[in-house]
């Protein structure tokens, strides 16, 4: 797998080091501590994971978006959105299926990203997607905010307009509950 773009390079430093404000040594040390080790062995497992999926390794660089509050990373490679579900955390596991579930069952309803691939794999759970469409509502401009809005009204009426009945989980109070208390 190609590494990481977090390399320091001369003009990184240099620039780091000419900053004339009294910020510069707290961004430096911030800058030095980066923990390449461990961003190293989160493009390991999403080059596993995208090797468990079939997918030619990478060429491109891979982003490691976050490991978010859940513990789960999710890494951006190209047109390709990698989550994974690490083993040592099994509610996690249960959660992202959930999710993968949701994914299909809306993904003939209304629109939602491909599954590429989805599964068990070296180290948990994976999912592997194509990227949404599109700008994060919180990314966009003043002069876009309107057309944003709209988009988002639009995609929640859709949500509201399937029919409840045919929805197979079960979000009820009764079945919440339970979920709560598990975690």
């Amino acid at each position: 797998c190609p590494p990481l773009n977090l390399t320091r390079t001369n003009n990184e430093h240099y620039l780091l080091s000419s900053l004339m404000c009294t910020h510069a040594t707290a961004l430096l040390g911030l800058f030095m501590s980066l923990d390449l080790t461990a961003l190293s062995a989160a493009e390991d497992a999403i080059c596993h994971v995208l090797a468990d999926a079939g997918m030619p390794p990478p060429a491109a660089r891979i982003d490691v978006v976050s490991h978010g509050k859940s513990g789960d990373l999710v890494a951006l490679y190209g047109p390709v959105v990698v989550k994974l579900a690490p083993s040592a955390l099994s509610h996690n596991i249960a959660l992202l299926a959930q999710e993968i579930e949701a994914m299909r069952w809306l993904g003939d309803r209304v629109r939602t990203p491909a599954i590429l691939w989805a599964g068990p794999c070296e180290a948990g759970y994976a999912l592997v997607s194509e990227t949404a469409d599109g700008t994060p509502v919180s990314h966009v401009d003043e002069g876009q905010a309107r057309a944003a809005l709209i988009a988002t009204i639009e995609s929640l009426a859709a949500l509201h307009a399937l029919p409840p009945t045919d929805c197979p989980f079960d979000r009820t109070l009764a079945a919440r509950i339970p979920m709560a208390e598990a975690q």
